[in-house]
């Protein structure tokens, strides 16, 4: 809610959703005119003023200071882009009680809403919706059931005012896929008011109907869908062709360009005699790269006035699948579309509205906005060519006959966009019954009471939604009931072929919908029994007007003696109070252990939560039982499970370590009271539940572990299909503390099946760092205990972001600079290289182009880079410090692997995964430069290799764990095709295939595929998933499936090869754009010697040398001296302790790269102690001093106050790469003063300082 200066106006953030786009404001990009401090961060406590300034032309931001100085400023164009005006309340709240008073509500006569009575209906009976026979059964069927029934036409349906004259509370539609589009409102509007739909066929308006002035036949004028308009404006053949004659003149009209120049693509005529109305057609034959194109401009507009439809003949060599075809306008707009091919000559016509907007158009901000079309009056130039997903090869497309036609339906277009309604529409709700494609399911199901039937092919089945198990409180809106099951061979349910959804809130306040998942006429009326069945149910159910939202505990899995809530939440969908009673029962091995009765009372549409402290429980299983009676029947129950169990703790056979560079699993070996250590590979998966599929983005982005979201049962299930996988392993994200009870009851679960879990936990970012978040979510769900436990996922996905975002770090960048090189000026006099400069002549960070390209920057990209290490390394420190205090059991990782992190998404600048790498127990990479979208290819996968071996490198031989990796069916619009696109079923399957071979090959630790549940994510639209929404395996999990046997079974030492690793000497250093350069250069030689059967390891000029031995080399190459951080070494103050008598000890906790230092208070001594824990962070091993060629190359610590006394202390020890060393007990003296004493720790080589700068204030 928002509260205008004053407190006088209030009104809500708007959620709006623009052509089928939720949070449209956010997609819809505006241009940014007026930026000023891009780099501003908020202060803690701080007052600022916000000023926005709004004009036709553009919306200026401001915040400033209480002094009325700008701070930051931001401005945007507003060019042609539609206006936000309506939409839904944006409310993100823990919990809201509202009270209203002298509520009044004034309408006109010819707006007032008839009541909706239940006892009357309407059933749409019309030939253009079809299934005339159903429509007269159900009439039938209702006036049995004692229901007034009358019928009505399309006509009605489209016509708002019918709508709100009709008294009938239930609305039958027999086929509601084929209804007009004007109609979505007034539906919509009959649900709001509470309304009753009974449906056959999903999802709703399916086929949007139009009145035309034409019908698919010709003549009369009758409703239409957009299907039967589109089928018929696919057959229009071109009335004018663009050319007038194909000869070698025109061919030298036809421009090419490619995204690798050094392809042999070429255009060439070749007569096509299959064809009757053209001699020759265009042969275009691609050595596909990347992409590839022909470009044809035009003097002006190749469509005659009235002709909007391109019209042409075309087909494909058989591995060519689809061909891009894209119109430019004359002011640079970009308007695109893939065409299917096969390999014989089809007629592909193409409107307007078929064309997709280019977001790399120069007119980007000022067209391409919802609503916008491709305008053929103003098309400059015609493209036909390739682009991902195509894959890399040799491809050949014919086009012949290239014209222009008119619409055949004229100006006659629905920009439609259907209902949001929960299990009912748009289609991504649902999916194919059974879905088949791919998968080893049979086509027929059984039907409980009916037998095995074959279904319609046009059945469809919701993704499961809430079911009401558990008790929130009432923070549930909807329940959904299945009615009708469908189970294959061997009785696994696959899905609902009826169901009833029932609403306890907005938009749909008392309204509920019976669904039958099939428009099929003839399977309903031979399976009449069925209908008659649901029917009788579901209106009892309506008619009786009260029902359970929710029932049972407030957690499914409780410790002993812990305080149990039980509850359920009535609600009362009729206009007259009711008095029921709710019966709660907790039964064991069938004996009820607790039982109570609860009378509730409801006024008219309104809702009654009743709850209560359940008695303590002994540990065990339970199942919890909740009855709603009315008049002393049962007319609701819901039941769930309750497992109560003692605290769980971690044995030595739970946790996972780290041992030589892989992860061991202790196995209790009953003849040895040793334990055996076996190879644990993390074969795995990114768990999302099934039930996510086609959810809102706000609900999915609530998370499946709320408490509102968390169903047990079909988490149950899933368990069961991983394990049938053979995965042991999966990764899954706490961001909440309402999530920490379902968590709970997941991580007993998994521990039950033998799966472990890599948890991404919220405020554990090394930039964002919350560590009273952090603990209170390890706390809550008791995550130090948990046995399923297999490490904590500290960062999702990091990056730095481009300039203006990493311009948030210039002060830790010129503390870092002073720290290693003594001052910026320094710094580039060694680099030869001036750093950019702000307004005020402040150093900035680098600029995007200086770490995207190489040039005279390099060795301050060089030394960037390391600056980026140093920060991120020291604030992982913090962060895995206080992690591991609260949970020594558990290891800790990040995935950092954004776009393929620092080989992929180069211009997002992911972390490295050399940042942190000294404080994780395992680096995680990600597969996403590897392709996501198009075919899985060989080379790249082989090329791969070099990651696994370069996070190796990075993480000083630990454990690599590829955090992602995955294949989307499609990309965009969604439609029920995408379950049966065998094709994309296949390449997603090739990808696991070629992922798992690259983990052998390159001896990785963990693979992670993204993600399991098949179905649609809204916000993303995509489909990543490879279990069905029905559960049932697509081929990738098959060949999960296959490869869990090789993958699992690893042994724990590794099998001897003919051969050691191949070594590639590998130097960040020498290109500015370090390990992108690295992957472009040594990634076809890895690709050589993998398909060689050879294994890699990178080395450095550093490997394996110590300080003694070590190139005397600074970072970015440049001969080291005195006074430049050495490239070779490096290292951290992991801890600082200070004592005045040796004996007890206060730890100095110092901020990152701050000019803040911590502050000592100690009573006046003479002298101090410090205990310094030492951290090398550096590529060599540390030497004492006695153990070098020279004293000078060992390692020392120096100590000193205010810049005088110091007290040098030499390391003990050889400290290995990313090992620590404590020095202990180090008397510091003081020179006796009133004043603050600034003590500094410094690590030394060669006399001179490197690595990271400890300092403290003392005060006395």
């Amino acid at each position: 809610m928002v509260e205008a200066p004053g407190g006088r106006t209030r009104y809500a953030e708007l959620v709006a959703m623009n052509s089928g786009i939720w949070q449209a404001q956010s997609e819809l990009r505006l241009k940014v005119i007026n930026e000023f401090n891009p780099q501003f961060s908020w202060q803690w406590q701080t007052p600022y003023r916000l000023r926005i300034n709004l004009s036709p032309s553009q919306i200026v931001g401001e915040v400033l200071n209480t002094q009325g100085q700008v701070l930051w400023r931001r401005g945007y164009a507003l060019d042609n882009v539609p206006i936000v005006r309506s939409g839904w309340l944006a409310l993100n709240v823990q919990g809201m009680r509202v009270t209203f008073s002298d509520a009044k509500q004034t309408t006109h006569e010819s707006e007032a809403v008839a009541v909706r009575d239940l006892g009357q209906a309407v059933v749409v009976q019309d030939k253009s919706m079809g299934n005339m026979k159903l429509a007269t059964l159900l009439a039938t069927e209702l006036k049995g059931l004692g229901i007034k029934t009358e019928t009505a036409r399309l006509d009605n349906l489209a016509d708002p005012e019918w709508w709100q004259k009709a008294e009938a509370g239930i609305v039958v539609l027999p086929n509601g896929k084929r209804l007009p589009a004007v109609a979505k409102e007034p539906l919509t509007e009959f649900l709001r008011q509470g309304g009753k739909l009974i449906v056959f066929g999903a999802p709703l308006f399916d086929e949007p109907m139009v009145r035309t002035g034409r019908g698919t036949g010709g003549v009369g004028r009758e409703w239409v869908s957009m299907q039967e308009m589109e089928a018929v404006r696919k057959q229009t053949k071109p009335q004018r062709f663009l050319f007038e004659r194909l000869d070698e003149n025109e061919l030298r009209r036809w421009q090419h360009h490619a995204s690798h120049p050094d392809v042999a693509d070429r255009i060439s005529l070749e007569p096509a005699h299959e064809l009757r109305f053209v001699t020759h057609s265009l042969r275009m034959d691609f050595s596909l790269k990347g992409w590839a194109i022909f470009t044809r401009e035009f003097d002006k507009s190749p469509f005659p006035q009235g002709h909007s439809l391109t019209c042409f003949w075309a087909k494909g060599a058989p591995q060519t699948k689809s061909l891009l075809v894209e119109w430019r306008e004359a002011d640079g707009t970009r308007w695109f579309a893939h065409v299917p091919l096969t390999t014989e000559w089809r007629l592909i016509v193409l409107s307007p509205r078929d064309f997709v907007f280019r977001q790399d158009s120069p007119t980007r901000g000022k067209r391409g906005f919802a609503g916008d079309r491709f305008n053929p009056q103003n098309a400059k130039a015609l493209v036909l060519g390739m682009e991902a997903p195509m894959p890399t090869g040799n491809h050949t497309i014919w086009v012949a006959g290239i014209g222009t036609a008119p619409d055949p339906f004229g100006e006659t277009s629905v920009d439609f966009v259907p209902p949001t309604v929960e299990a009912l529409a748009p289609a991504y709700k649902l999916y194919p019954l059974p879905i088949a494609a791919g998968t080893k399911q049979s086509s027929s199901l059984q039907i409980a009471g009916v037998g095995k039937v074959v279904l319609p092919s046009d059945s469809v089945a919701p993704v499961p939604r809430w079911r009401g198990f558990g008790f929130t409180n009432g923070e549930r809106v909807v329940r959904w009931q299945p009615i009708l099951t469908v189970a294959d061979d061997k009785g696994v349910e696959r899905g609902a072929l009826v169901w009833l959804v029932r609403c306890a809130s907005l938009p749909y306040l008392h309204a509920s919908w019976l669904v039958f998942g099939s428009a099929d006429e003839t399977f309903w009326l031979k399976n009449r029994q069925v209908v008659q069945t649901a029917l009788k149910r579901t209106l009892n159910e309506w008619r009786n007007g009260v029902w359970l939202l929710e029932a049972g505990t407030d957690r499914f899995t409780a410790y002993i003696n812990e305080q149990v809530k039980i509850g359920a939440v009535v609600v009362n969908d009729t206009e007259t109070s009711r008095e029921v009673s709710v019966r709660f029962a907790v039964i064991q091995n069938g004996q009820v252990v607790h039982e109570r009765t609860e009378a509730v009372k409801l006024n008219g549409r309104s809702s009654a939560t009743v709850s209560y402290d359940l008695p303590s429980l002994t540990a065990g299983k339970f199942l919890v039982r909740v009855g709603l009676l009315s008049a002393s029947q049962v007319v609701d129950e819901l039941q769930h499970e309750l497992v109560v169990t003692e605290r769980p703790k971690v044995t030595d056979a739970d946790k996972i370590t780290v041992k030589d560079g892989h992860f061991i699993v202790r196995v209790p070996r009953p003849s040895s009271p040793a334990p055996e250590e076996r190879c644990w590979f993390a074969f795995g998966i990114n768990y999302w539940p099934r039930y996510v599929a086609g959810k809102e983005q706000s609900d999915y982005w609530r998370h499946w572990l709320d408490p509102t979201n968390y169903d047990p049962e079909l988490v149950e299930q899933d368990l069961l299909i991983l394990r049938e996988m053979g995965m042991n392993c999966v990764s899954i994200q706490y961001t909440n503390l309402r999530q920490a009870m379902p968590l709970r009851d997941f991580l007993r679960r998994c521990h039950e099946h033998g799966i472990k879990v890599n948890l991404f936990i919220a405020g554990a970012h090394p930039l964002h760092f919350q560590p009273e978040l952090a603990r209170q979510l390890i706390e809550a769900a008791d995550l130090a205990n948990q046995p399923a436990m297999f490490a904590y996922d500290l960062a999702w996905e990091p990056r730095w972001g481009n300039y203006g975002e990493r311009r948030r770090h210039d002060s830790e960048w010129r503390i870092w600079l002073a720290e290693q090189y003594g001052s910026v000026e320094n710094a580039e006099r060694d680099w030869g290289f001036k750093l950019p400069r702000d307004e005020k002549g402040n150093p900035t960070v680098p600029r995007d182009e200086h770490l995207l390209n190489d040039g005279e920057w390099r060795v301050m990209a060089a030394a960037y880079r390391r600056f980026l290490d140093d920060f991120i390394s020291r604030k992982y420190r913090q962060v895995c410090r206080f992690i591991r205090k609260l949970d020594p059991n558990h290891l800790l990782g990040a995935r950092t692997g954004y776009g393929g992190g620092p080989f992929g998404a180069e211009s997002a600048f992911p972390f490295d995964h050399t940042a942190g790498a000294k404080h994780l127990d395992f680096v995680s990479p990600e597969g996403w430069n590897l392709g996501w979208l198009g075919q899985a290819n060989e080379e790249q996968f082989a090329r791969a290799a070099f990651i696994t071996a370069y996070a190796r490198w990075a993480g000083k031989g630990k454990p690599v764990f590829w955090a992602e990796f995955g294949l989307t069916l499609r990309h965009g619009a969604f439609s029920l095709d995408w379950y049966r696109d065998t094709e994309r079923l296949q390449s997603q399957a090739q990808l696991y295939e070629a992922m798992y071979r690259l983990m052998k090959v390159s001896d990785a630790d963990g693979a992670m595929g993204w993600w399991f549940p098949g179905g649609y994510r809204a916000d993303e639209r995509s489909d990543f998933g490879i279990v069905n929404p029905d559960g049932t395996l697509r081929p990738a999990a098959e060949v999960a499936k296959r490869w869990s046997e090789i993958l699992t079974n690893l042994p724990l030492e590794p099998v001897s090869h003919p051969s050691p690793p191949v070594p590639i000497r590998i130097d960040r250093d020498e290109n500015a754009r370090g390990p992108m350069a690295l992957w472009l250069k040594h990634g076809d030689e890895v690709a050589k010697l993998v398909r060689e059967g050879k294994q890699v390891m990178l080395v450095t000029d550093g490997t394996g040398k110590t300080s003694d031995d070590c190139p005397e080399v600074a970072v970015g190459n440049t001969p080291w001296s005195s006074g430049k951080p050495p490239k070779f070494l490096n290292g951290e103050i992991n801890a600082l302790w200070v004592s005045v008598d040796g004996q007890n000890w206060q730890e100095i906790v110092p901020e990152v790269l701050s000019d803040n230092l911590p502050v000592v208070r100690l009573p006046t001594v003479d002298r101090i102690f410090l205990r310094i824990e030492l951290g090398n962070t550096g590529e060599v091993a540390w030497l004492p001093p006695n153990e070098c060629s020279k004293r000078m190359r060992g390692v020392v610590v120096r100590i000193n106050v205010n810049g005088g006394t110091t007290v040098e202390v030499s390391i003990p020890r050889r400290v290995e790469p990313f090992a620590d060393v404590l020095l202990d007990n180090i008397a510091v003296p003081l020179f006796k003063t009133a004043n603050a004493l600034t003590v500094t720790v410094r690590l030394y080589w060669c006399d001179t300082s490197f690595g990271e700068r400890g300092q403290f204030s003392l005060q006395r």
